[in-house]
């Protein structure tokens, strides 16, 4: 399946959306301050702003933009432009999709994390009954915009947040990329110039999306981290010490690799290098206080088959496997390991 267009815009100018059309913007409480201005150089736009934050990717928010957009009178010749993080383009995503079954929307990531991935794929959706992404649509946006001068925005946690998801793609797909990052380590971080950075991360999430658009098969690599990932979002989303979505998949990722290890899937050596980069760029890694209760909400992922949890497993650095099996106790020895030797907080 053809991908979205990606246009990696030098600046904000007029031209990019098409005059024909009604245009609604989606942003939140972060991007309506920081990155509408730049949106509303587009001319007239019908701007709805909603909550910040993952807490926040609910079904009573998207009811609030369908509402908005109702009250608005966009029809199937609008546009929904959705300018914002991760939550935002799948929140604006799924609106769009569902909304007169099906209006145009563009995807304008202003996060590392949204740039490098969510904004990618067609994978739009909202949490549900406090469970990642449990309701959604595959909905392909008629483009994404990448402006990396948004990137100057956002603090250093974020960064370090949607580098989890670079880190991903190259783990799974691009080992000489990987080892660039191993020889360098959190340096990279601080490089001013993210296009080339960023068109390889959306190359190979392109590249894997192309071949499998509904996650029958090999795109199910992507969710490399995010078993394990989501379940310890999910646990710590109410918590005063919540996690960004690329630190628990930075999580996941480490102990997805362990179980790798264990399992004798990928070499010890090449294990190694892997927790070595995880552990050396991402510093907040709380303990697991209640791995059972991680395991328990790792049985409602949308990748099981019959409850039964399912993972993507690297067998090197540079490729990954897919539809794993793990028995509990290689599961739970994983999280023993992390909160023995490698949970810092």
């Amino acid at each position: 399946m053809q991908q979205s267009p990606v246009i990696f815009a030098e600046s904000m100018h007029s031209g990019l959306f098409s005059k024909s059309k009604k245009i609604f913007v989606l942003t939140d409480e972060n991007t309506v301050r920081y990155c509408l201005p730049e949106i509303e150089k587009q001319g007239e736009v019908h701007t709805i702003v909603i909550p910040a934050g993952e807490q926040h990717k609910n079904i009573e928010t998207l009811t609030k933009v369908w509402q908005a957009l109702a009250a608005g009178f966009a029809d199937r010749n609008s546009v929904l432009v959705n300018i914002g993080g991760g939550v935002v383009c799948d929140i604006g995503g799924f609106a769009a999709a569902t909304y007169m079954r099906g209006i145009s929307f563009v995807q304008v990531p202003t996060t590392l994390l949204a740039m490098a991935d969510a904004a990618h794929g067609g994978k739009t959706g909202i949490d549900f009954l406090d469970f990642k992404n449990m309701l959604g649509a595959f909905a392909l946006p008629e483009s994404v915009i990448v402006y990396p001068a948004f990137l100057k925005t956002l603090p250093q946690r974020e960064l370090l947040s949607g580098f989890a998801e670079v880190i991903k793609h190259y783990i799974i797909a691009d080992a000489s990329s990987f080892h660039e990052v191993w020889k360098c380590k959190a340096v990279i971080i601080e490089e001013a110039n993210w296009k080339p950075l960023l068109q390889k991360a959306i190359a190979i999430k392109q590249s894997v999306v192309a071949r499998d658009p509904y996650e029958k098969g090999i795109r199910k690599i992507l969710n490399f981290g995010h078993t394990v990932g989501h379940a310890v979002e999910t646990l710590f989303l109410q918590e005063k010490n919540y996690l960004l979505h690329g630190e628990a998949v930075a999580i996941g990722m480490l102990m997805e690799t362990l179980m790798a290890q264990e399992l004798k899937i990928i070499q010890q050596a090449e294990a190694e290098r892997i927790v070595e980069v995880l552990i050396e760029i991402f510093h907040n890694r709380p303990a697991i206080a209640n791995p059972a209760q991680v395991l328990q909400a790792m049985k409602h992922d949308k990748k099981n088959r019959d409850a039964v949890p399912l993972f993507a497993l690297p067998n090197r650095i540079g490729n990954c496997l897919f539809n794993c099996e793990v028995e509990e106790a290689v599961i739970l020895n994983a999280f023993k390991n992390y909160n023995e030797l490698y949970a810092v907080a």
